[in-house]
């Protein structure tokens, strides 16, 4: 079967206090914004299969007496359940139980940090989870923009999201776009709006592919909210396509309307998955620092390497190496954007020279991340001059031919098993 791993990330983390329960989406997404409603952080399952071997990563934790992590089902505990000791810190893990999703599922981590004296956190940075369809040629990546975005009036031709990582929208439609690398399907448009004060006129959100309008979508009427979904509609999707979500307001309505989260399932059927890290309005990077990001979630840096690494249990072969670039104020020398392998620069990596901006790809190198001893993660070095680097994604396609079971201490975006 074609296994996959849900990863969701931010580097300043999750951080939740004692005696409170807070909702986090199980993929790509902005984990620093912890829901207190379940439904808003909830992400949809279409493709039944089986849920395995839970990961987070703890770069700090004062609650002394037992943070726990439960992977949720339609709202409802499952047995895939991380407890962690007191103060524990660093990769912790359910490597024992499995819990079965249907196609008409929701899932979601409930991090519940229980009462104790004084003020005690425990912070959160990389949540993980292995799937493995039922559909044993199927490999499923999960898309999901979530945060809380809130959109008024309407610019010419609407505003334009970046299919995951952090929400936000943006008006220029070539910075949103993602570049696709494998033959695959989108499907599955779901959006939750949580508020919306449009009194007069609805709000469309769909599916773009290479600058039109995609077969997806879904409309919210004035004053509508809650969860909208499209399940008849798909895209196909070639290699060398672009993507990403549209929203149309109102060209005269001022008043707002807020979502929190859109989400698409990313298929194929070749054993292959996307480790795409994102953010619609766009991360920054100063000039003189090494710095690094997740595989996949909010695009945003940590100068601690730890706190971005993901590790499989599986054996993979990532290639095609992409990033966009949409400011580069950096004068005199290149930036370069690497993939890290068991804490090493890999041989795949993308160079800006001085000012250089857009798409950048490397289609010449590979790196196999082996199961059970590479960490995989991207790194970014900007150079001692002067000015910043302003980044809207990171990806780069991942493929296993022939592939042990997977299991996955640590965490790495979508892998497949066969």
């Amino acid at each position: 079967m074609s296994n996959s791993l849900f990863t969701s990330y931010d580097a300043n983390g999750s951080v939740v206090a004692d005696d409170t329960t807070r909702f986090m989406v199980i993929s790509g997404g902005n984990i620093n914004i912890e829901e207190t409603t379940e439904a808003i952080a909830e992400i949809p399952i279409r493709d039944a299969g089986t849920f395995s071997n839970a990961f987070v990563y703890v770069p700090a934790n004062t609650g002394s007496v037992g943070t726990t992590v439960t992977l949720r089902k339609s709202q409802a505990d499952t047995a895939l359940k991380i407890t962690m000791s007191a103060d524990q810190t660093g990769v912790i893990e359910d490597t024992s139980n499995t819990v079965t999703f249907a196609a008409t599922d929701e899932a979601t981590w409930e991090v519940t940090v229980p009462v104790e004296a004084g003020t005690n956190n425990t912070t959160i940075t990389l949540y993980g989870v292995q799937f493995a369809p039922t559909t044993t040629t199927d490999c499923l990546t999960k898309l999901v923009n979530h945060g809380a975005g809130t959109n008024t009036g309407n610019a010419a031709s609407g505003f334009y999201v970046i299919p995951a990582g952090a929400n936000g929208a943006i008006t220029a439609e070539a910075n949103a776009k993602v570049r696709n690398k494998a033959t695959s399907t989108l499907s599955d448009l779901y959006v939750y709006v949580s508020a919306n004060a449009k009194a007069v006129d609805s709000t469309t959100y769909r599916t773009r592919v290479n600058g039109a309008n995609g077969n997806q979508s879904v409309v919210y009427a004035a004053a509508e909210t809650g969860v909208k979904e499209d399940t008849s509609n798909s895209d196909s999707l070639a290699v060398g396509d672009d993507f990403n979500y549209q929203i149309i307001t109102s060209s005269t309505e001022v008043n707002a309307i807020t979502w929190n989260l859109i989400s698409t399932s990313y298929l194929t059927t070749s054993a292959s998955f996307m480790m795409l890290g994102g953010r619609t309005t766009a991360t920054t990077v100063n000039f003189n620092v090494t710095t690094y990001t997740a595989t996949e979630g909010d695009l945003t840096f940590s100068t601690t390497i730890a706190n971005s690494q993901v590790y499989p249990r599986f054996t993979f072969t990532a290639k095609d190496l992409g990033a966009f670039v949409s400011a580069n104020s950096i004068a005199t020398s290149a930036s370069t954007i690497h993939l890290m392998d068991n804490g090493a620069a890999s041989d795949m990596t993308v160079s800006y020279a001085a000012a250089e901006t857009g798409l950048k790809n490397d289609t010449s190198n590979t790196a196999v991340i082996t199961s059970g001893t590479d960490e995989v993660n991207y790194r970014v070095i900007t150079p001692n001059t002067s000015g910043i680097l302003t980044l809207k994604w990171i990806a780069t396609l991942d493929n296993v031919s022939a592939v042990e079971a997977g299991r996955f201490p640590y965490l790495n975006l979508l892998g497949v098993g066969t």
